[in-house]
């Protein structure tokens, strides 16, 4: 398809989809459970969209599933993962209805289904019968709720359009699910965009903790100066049920002004991963929720934003004038309940004032200030480092001196005797609402500077910050106060805070600075070496320091310019592997872990000859509550390689695993340690460290004939319904095998009385 023909069919099904249903006296409501949600359409799902509502089945499994509309059956679907047993209905109007974690399907389909399976001698099933072949009236049973695939039991209910994108179900039943509750706000988050922007005078992610109500407003302005989003932490609910689910559209105004929208109505499968530009993936990763961003990424074609481009939401001095603005978030659910969050932003300049001189008579500071601007007033305000700050004091300036190109203001300023209220922060203001950024100073103190050059050894680390091509360096005073006469940091932005300095370097300024001699400034050109940008639309290979790992970037790999650090490490003591299994290399830990990416990038091992014939060796990257996990790998016997494709960065380890799934029977044994043919066989399989993935890795067979069984990966169970063996069938077989090749062979004697 053309460009133009693209764009044309593109905006034909955003105005039917917009329109709104257009069905013969509408669709049925597909089951007899409930018309309670549990999960919302487009929620976030690790790298994708949730694409369908989830009905409430009350825990339990058995509802009847109905056909919505007239149709036929187009597809029949079984997997132990995923969906796990799932119909697919063309509908009359072309558009598709999905039921997934069926328990099973309606008799004639299920035998069907089964006598497929048979034949293929695979679990997995997926087949597309003739239009013909399953003819559906509307209301009719189709199948049973359940639990299959993943999760506990509901029922997971699509509605796609004929070419197979799926649209929001809730737009072909209004008024069938009962909600006049409004979404509830958890926290709201104002996140820097670039390394000098500053919130609340800091250079990071401002969050702040909201009150329950439809409509609020925040307690204190936000102060801005640079380029910031925001993002919320908020959830629906329905009327009688206690589940929490996803909100259906978000809307930020500026001074009366929209600047963003997002409005959940359909998505296509093809670009499902940009779920981690639309929610906030840093915010997740980092353990602190889900978050909705109230900005639309450049690189995010999501077809969620009828009204907002790339680049959208964005809160810099594009949409914001200088001094106070008014904000205004709203928030709904599909029923139009909705819930409204006001507040001030304020915002400001990047200037500050600097020390002229100062000192200290009589409890009495005595301090001297120069500004590059006329100042209108001053605020000071007393504050402890980690507690909130008291009453701010202001300052209106009748003591001005104009010399050269700079003005100084010269204050008396009371000290209290209090001796534990250490520091002041002074806030200069160009105009009686336009502050700038503060300057810190502890009046009781000598000059920190000098403070600092008395401390031979440098307190802590320098902390690094990395927003798309530029770098941000966080220098504790005891190690700038060394480097401060350097060449190296001429003409380099600098803005000074509590009991650090921030620089902050472009691009060419990191070239520069991370090829210096290493004596010149260790401690910031050897933390500075291990970072290494990748630039989006370009090729390249990092290795660990000791050439053992690697990761290969493509052009698509990301959305934005990476900094990334491969640091070879001995593992945490919790980290660590206990016999039998064996650690086979160092953990490799891979930074920053939460930055999205793109189409991904590949991490790679070179072995040893000394590992090339090692048995049930495999590649693992770190969960923090589950531990090692097996991370799928391509052996190329080539280059003596392990290859796997990452959508994240992780920390990675090589681990031989050579122990075998565990197995319990779970049905009742006979002395003989045989088995009741005429009952349903359950078995306990499980693998502790490589784990098993896929349904083809478990083989049931009776007297050698392949044999349908059911497999449920989060219970770990194996169930063999008797139906399914052959008549007079003596031995059952059941073969399992793990990831990395280890298998059980277990047989039983099968007994019919």
């Amino acid at each position: 398809m053309n460009t133009v023909g693209f764009h044309l069919h593109h905006t034909l099904f955003v105005a039917l989809v917009l329109a709104g249903p257009i069905t013969a006296g509408g669709y049925l409501w597909p089951t007899d459970a409930s018309k309670h949600l549990t999960s919302s359409f487009c929620e976030f799902r690790p790298r994708h969209f949730h694409a369908a509502i989830d009905i409430k089945t009350w825990n339990r499994t058995g509802y009847n599933i109905f056909a919505v509309d007239d149709g036929y059956i187009y597809r029949i679907r079984v997997s132990a993962n995923g969906y796990g047993k799932a119909l697919y209905v063309k509908l009359k109007d072309g558009n598709i209805a999905v039921y997934a974690h069926l328990e099973r399907f309606i008799p004639s389909l299920e035998t069907f289904a089964n006598e497929l399976r048979k034949k293929r001698r695979r679990y997995v099933l997926d087949y597309f019968p003739d239009p013909n072949q399953f003819p559906v009236k509307k209301g009719e049973v189709l199948g049973y709720t359940g639990e299959t695939g993943i999760g506990v039991p509901h029922l997971h209910f699509e509605i796609r359009d004929p070419q197979n994108r799926p649209m929001n179900p809730l737009r072909f039943y209004p008024g069938e699910v009962e909600d006049t509750i409004p979404p509830r706000v958890r926290f709201l988050a104002v996140i820097p965009r670039d390394v000098d922007t500053f919130i609340n005078f800091r250079p990071d992610t401002l969050l702040l903790s909201l009150p329950s109500g439809k409509t609020m407003m925040l307690d204190s302005p936000i102060y801005l100066t640079g380029s910031a989003y925001i993002a919320v932490s908020a959830y629906d609910m329905g009327n009688g049920v206690h589940n929490k689910f996803g909100i259906y559209q978000a809307e930020l105004r500026v001074n009366g002004t929209r600047i963003f929208e997002v409005r959940y109505d359909y998505f296509s499968y093809a670009n499902t991963h940009l779920v981690e530009l639309d929610k906030n993936f840093s915010l997740w990763r980092k353990g602190l929720g889900k978050f909705q961003n109230l900005f639309r990424h450049p690189q995010n074609d999501l077809p969620v934003y009828p009204k907002t481009p790339p680049g959208g939401g964005i809160l810099d001095h594009r949409v914001l004038n200088a001094g106070e603005n008014e904000l205004e978030i709203r928030l709904s659910d599909f029923q139009q309940n909705e819930t409204v969050i006001r507040g001030r932003l304020i915002y400001h300049r990047q200037s500050t004032v600097a020390m002229a001189a100062r000192s200290v008579i009589r409890k009495t500071l005595l301090l001297a200030l120069k500004s590059p601007e006329p100042l209108n007033w001053i605020e000071v305000r007393e504050y402890r480092s980690g507690n909130p700050e008291t009453v701010s004091a202001q300052y209106i300036l009748d003591d001005v001196q104009h010399i050269g190109d700079d003005f100084f203001y010269y204050l008396s300023i009371p000290l209290k005797t209090n001796p534990e209220i250490p520091g002041l922060r002074i806030i200069p203001y160009y105009a009686p609402d336009l502050p700038g950024l503060p300057l810190f100073l502890k009046p009781l103190e000598d000059d920190p500077m000098e403070e600092a050059r008395k401390d031979p050894v440098p307190g802590t680390m320098p902390k690094w910050i990395f927003r798309g091509g530029e770098v941000g360096i966080r220098l504790p005073l005891p190690l700038f106060s060394r480097m401060q006469e350097s060449e190296v940091f001429a003409g380099l932005p600098m803005y000074f805070l509590e009991d650090e300095v921030l620089i902050t370097l472009r691009l060419a300024d990191y070239f520069r600075i991370s090829q210096l001699p290493l004596d010149e400034h260790p401690y910031l050109v050897a933390e500075l070496q291990q970072w290494h940008p990748v630039i989006p639309g370009t090729v390249k290979k990092l290795r660990s320091s000791d050439g053992f790992m690697a990761l290969q970037f493509q052009k698509e790999s990301l959305y934005d310019t990476l900094f990334c650090r491969i640091q070879k490490r001995m593992p945490h003591a919790f980290q660590e592997v206990a016999p039998p299994y064996r650690r086979l290399s160092e953990v490799y830990d891979v930074r920053p872990v939460d930055q999205p990416m793109n189409r991904g990038a590949e991490v790679i091992f070179y072995l040893p000859d000394s590992l090339t014939r090692v048995q049930g060796l495999g590649a693992y990257y770190w969960d923090a509550r589950k531990g090692w996990l097996f991370l799928p790998t391509r052996w190329d016997r080539e280059g003596n390689r392990l290859r796997a494709r990452i959508t994240s960065l992780e920390q990675f380890v090589l681990i031989q695993d050579t122990v075998p799934p565990a197995f319990r029977v779970l049905s009742r044994m006979n002395p003989d340690s045989s088995l009741f043919a005429t009952r349903p066989l359950y078995f306990e399989v499980e693998d502790e460290m490589a784990g098993i993935y896929r349904e083809r890795q478990i083989t049931v067979r009776a007297d050698g004939d392949w044999t349908i069984f059911e497999y449920d990966p989060e219970e770990k169970f194996i169930r063999i319904d008797p139906q399914h063996l052959p008549k007079n069938a003596r031995v059952l077989e059941i073969i399992v095998e793990d990831n990395v090749g280890n298998r059980r062979i277990h047989r039983f004697p099968l007994r019919y009385n």
